[in-house]
């Protein structure tokens, strides 16, 4: 008797709870409004600066519309040219070598056996005399 009214109780209290979860309310209205405003806010400008690298020079600067008029694959091949005489790949390539020595210089050292063993014999001493 006690498991078939567990379980009808069970059923009525999740009725219940799937009811509280579907009203949607005002509340619930602006603030998705808002958090949609903020995201549209914040990813416009990132749109914006990759659509633009398939916009020629000129129409970059003085144009704030998102979607390219003509589209042109220049600006890349001026900057795999590199700037200043310097190209592309010399940039990458100081780039590579910075991160990898970032790492190495960053990554735990190993003790050799021999210092371990005179720290731990120097820690010993300290310990016996203390």
């Amino acid at each position: 008797m006690t498991i078939t009214r567990n379980i009808v109780t069970g059923a009525a209290d999740r009725a219940a709870v799937s009811r509280r979860r579907s009203r949607f309310t005002w509340k619930d209205a602006v603030f998705y409004g808002v958090v949609l405003l903020t995201l549209v806010v914040i990813l416009y400008p990132v749109a914006w600066m990759i659509l633009s690298t398939f916009k020629p020079s000129a129409q970059i600067v003085g144009n704030a519309d998102l979607l390219p008029t003509e589209v042109t694959l220049d600006n890349y091949a001026r900057a795999l040219d590199g700037i200043g005489g310097v190209s592309f790949w010399r940039f990458f390539q100081n780039s590579v070598v910075l991160a990898v020595l970032s790492v190495v210089a960053s990554s735990p050292r190993r003790r050799s056996r021999r210092t371990r063993s005179r720290a731990s014999t120097s820690r010993a001493a300290r310990s016996t005399s203390g």
